[in-house]
C-alpha cells in the first residue's frame, strides 16, 4: 500500500519538490483520498471544474459529446454523437478546466473499474502554486503543454481525401490518441459533420472494415486500435 508521500511522488505536479516539501504539503494541505466502485460518475460534463482529482488506480470511461453544438447529453443515452473511450491511471481530470473562461467539464468520466483518487480542492492548488515554485512551474508546463497541443492541431493541413477526413474526425475527438475507441453515432450524422453524402461514408468506412480497422454495427463504429488508423 502506497503512503501519502509515495503518492505524491508519482504525479507530475509534485515532481521536484524536496523531501522536506512535500512531508510540509501532506501535514498542511487537505489531500482527500476516494475509493469509488465501478460506474461511479466522477465527473459530469457541464458540472463545474473547482478541484483536481487524479485517478491513482484504475481506469475510467471518458464520456464524449460529439455534437457541434456540444449539448449536455447523458451517458448512454442511445442518441446520436457520443463517444467513448478508456484511460488508464495515473491521469489527472482536466486541469485545464480549473482556470479560466470556461470553468466546467467538457467530458463525463466515469470508473471502469474500481478507482482510487486522490482530490484536491482549488484553493489548496492556489495555495500551493503560490508556496513552492516547482509545484507552479509543473502546472504551467502541463497547462501550457495543452495549449501548445491544441494550437498544433488547428494549424494542420485539412486532409483531402474522406478516409483521411474520417480518422482526423475520430482522432481530433480523443484525449488519448491510441487504444480502443466507441463512437455512437449515425452514418448520417457523421456525413453531416464531414460535409459530404451518406453514401460516400458507408462505402469509406466498409471499406476499412473490410481491413479489420474498426467494426460497423447498428449506430455505432468502433475503433479496437486508434494508433493503427493515424498509422494509415
Amino acid at each position: 500500500m502506497f503512503s501519502a508521500f509515495d503518492i505524491l511522488l508519482r504525479l507530475p505536479l509534485f515532481q521536484g519538490m524536496s523531501r522536506d516539501d512535500l512531508t510540509e504539503v501532506i501535514a498542511h494541505t487537505k489531500l482527500e483520498f476516494v475509493k469509488v466502485q465501478t460506474h461511479h460518475v466522477i465527473a459530469q460534463e457541464g458540472d463545474r471544474c473547482d478541484q483536481l482529482t487524479f485517478i491513482l488506480n484504475g481506469n475510467v470511461t471518458v464520456v464524449t459529446t460529439l455534437n457541434t453544438q456540444h449539448s449536455l447529453l447523458p451517458p448512454y443515452s442511445g442518441r446520436a454523437g457520443v463517444s467513448l473511450e478508456t484511460l488508464h491511471s495515473p491521469i489527472v481530470l482536466q486541469p485545464e478546466r480549473l482556470f479560466g473562461l470556461h470553468q466546467q467539464y467538457t467530458h463525463t468520466f466515469m470508473a471502469a473499474t474500481p478507482c482510487q483518487m486522490l482530490i484536491i480542492q482549488k484553493q489548496d492548488i492556489m495555495k500551493l502554486a503560490s508556496t513552492y515554485p516547482i509545484f507552479q512551474i509543473n502546472l504551467l508546463n502541463i497547462l501550457s503543454t495543452k495549449v501548445q497541443k491544441m494550437e498544433n492541431r488547428q494549424w494542420m493541413t485539412t486532409p483531402v481525401s474522406l478516409r483521411k477526413r474520417l480518422v482526423n474526425f475520430f482522432v481530433s475527438r480523443c484525449l488519448y490518441p491510441a487504444g480502443e475507441k466507441d463512437f455512437k453515432m449515425r452514418m448520417t450524422d457523421l456525413a453531416h459533420e464531414l460535409n459530404c453524402s451518406r453514401l460516400d461514408i458507408s462505402k469509406c468506412l466498409n471499406a476499412m472494415q473490410e481491413e479489420q480497422l474498426l467494426i460497423l454495427s447498428r449506430g455505432r463504429i468502433t475503433i479496437p486500435h486508434l494508433e493503427h488508423l493515424i498509422q494509415l
